[in-house]
């Protein structure tokens, strides 16, 4: 009866959002991203953290996912002939000890990865007739704060963000910021929603699938030419 009770009005408190009040217990305090959980060399363990291993991990993670990603663009400026891929690659090995390219780059990865998941956004916010706050009014503000979701969940995933005015907070959050440890939980939203944007547009028809349609089609047709019943 006490647990239930407690859970009651920790519930209203966080429902009312009361000044001051922190949930000390919550997951969000144990999560580790995947740059804080070092797993090379024992050797490379105290540079973990460092700009230069955060530029290697940076370029690992474009590679990884820039494959599939160009497979569902219809127009791929980011490694077309413009040169854009090469100058960003270019720049993270030569620049990796200047905090603010790394910064800028993480900005022009998530700019890439936009345009290559089509530049679009999961949910039409609202028009440009109505009034819309600045990323920096909603992070200010309580309620409008608590009511916008950075990840991309569920199945209707249609672009990188959720919605514009995620993707205005994100670039606001990285843009004013000069850790590297947010660059890094940026860097890990980023990947996760391209994930989910990949398994939300995978093909639903397998390449199984297409074989065994071709078979059936070959097996209707006769030498002769005549449309015969299959067996």
């Amino acid at each position: 009866a006490s647990e239930l009770l407690t859970g009651l009005i920790r519930a209203k408190k966080w429902k009312h959002q009361y000044p001051g009040y922190v949930e000390h217990d919550s997951p969000l305090f144990a999560y580790r991203n995947k740059l804080g959980r070092f797993c090379g060399r024992a050797a490379d363990a105290p540079y973990a953290s460092s700009q230069q291993f955060f530029s290697k991990l940076m370029m690992k993670r474009e590679q990884e996912f820039y494959n599939s990603l160009k497979s569902r663009s219809y127009d791929n400026t980011w490694g077309g002939r413009d040169g854009l891929r090469n100058t960003w690659i270019l720049s993270m090995k030569e620049d990796f000890d200047n905090l603010y390219t790394l910064r800028d780059g993480i900005l022009t990865l998530e700019q890439a990865f936009h345009d290559l998941c089509g530049g679009v956004t999961s949910i039409e916010s609202k028009t440009e007739d109505d009034e819309t706050n600045s990323a920096k009014e909603i992070l200010e503000d309580d309620t409008l704060r608590c009511d916008i979701e950075l990840e991309s969940l569920g199945l209707a995933i249609g672009g990188l963000w959720h919605c514009k005015e995620s993707r205005e907070i994100f670039r606001e959050i990285i843009s004013t910021s000069t850790s590297i440890g947010i660059f890094a939980l940026g860097l890990d939203l980023l990947c996760r929603n391209c994930q989910a944007y990949l398994e939300a547009t995978k093909p639903t028809i397998t390449r199984k699938a297409v074989s065994s349609v071709s078979n059936y089609d070959q097996g209707m047709y006769t030498n002769s030419g005549r449309l015969t019943r299959s067996a």
